[in-house]
């Protein structure tokens, strides 16, 4: 029981570390295109 307990934490550990990469590639991502189109009120005109 304790072997398949450690695999499951291991597993669980290594989807979350992977959920967050991918959180931060989305903010970098925004930050990215907010820096390349400028702000959206800048569009309207």
């Amino acid at each position: 029981m304790t072997g398949v307990d450690w695999r499951f934490r291991a597993v669980v550990v290594a989807h979350a570390v992977s959920a967050y990469g991918t959180y931060l590639n989305l903010i970098a991502l925004s930050l990215f295109s907010y820096e390349v189109t400028g702000p959206p009120w800048v569009w309207a005109s």
